[in-house]
């Protein structure tokens, strides 16, 4: 699967979101996807995210044959997320340059997230003590999280590369609130 994702084809109208996990990936595929079709909430509500988006790394469920035909004959634009560092994403999208989104979240509490997740969704039954001490000792899956922050903060990807905070998205958030939009 490696060797499929180094080579993997990449088009210049995709629409990429890369994060760590639990760095708010759902929350800016929502609205990464409404911005790019108008605000349409109807075609939205319609359609589940995970039939708007295409995850690169799928592929390492066993239930799916071929996961990456399902991306290669998606229509254009194709929206592609996935949780890998940088440096291994397809070598096609450093000369390809479609447009990506990078998102960042304050580390204490990407850990607290990846706990509660991996607890529903894996069966994780040690503490949260020592999800985070194996977070912090760069055990856990997708580790280590600082050099995936770092890789993407040090890139020359100028113009199609938009850095968020996941903090800055809330307080955003919270200001439209209160402006009542």
């Amino acid at each position: 699967m490696a060797q499929q994702i180094k080579e993997f084809e990449v088009r210049p109208d995709d629409v990429w979101l890369v994060t760590y996990p639990k760095s708010g990936t759902t929350w800016c595929q929502e609205m990464i996807w409404l911005i790019c079709h108008n605000l349409d909430y109807e075609k939205a509500a319609a359609h589940k995210l995970g039939e708007r988006w295409c995850y690169l790394e799928f592929g390492s469920k066993t239930d799916v044959p071929d996961p990456f035909k399902t991306i290669t004959s998606a229509p254009s634009p194709r929206f592609i997320k996935s949780h890998l560092p940088a440096s291994l994403l397809p070598d096609q999208i450093w000369t390809v340059r479609p447009k990506m989104v990078y998102v960042r979240r304050n580390p204490k509490s990407v850990a607290v997230s990846y706990f509660h997740h991996t607890v529903s969704m894996h069966g994780y039954s040690g503490t949260k003590e020592q999800f985070v001490r194996a977070f912090i000792n760069d055990q856990v899956l997708n580790s280590p999280y600082h050099e995936h922050v770092i890789e993407f903060h040090h890139l020359n990807y100028p113009d199609n590369l938009l850095h968020l905070c996941f903090e800055d998205m809330k307080k955003v958030r919270l200001s439209l609130k209160f402006d009542s939009k």
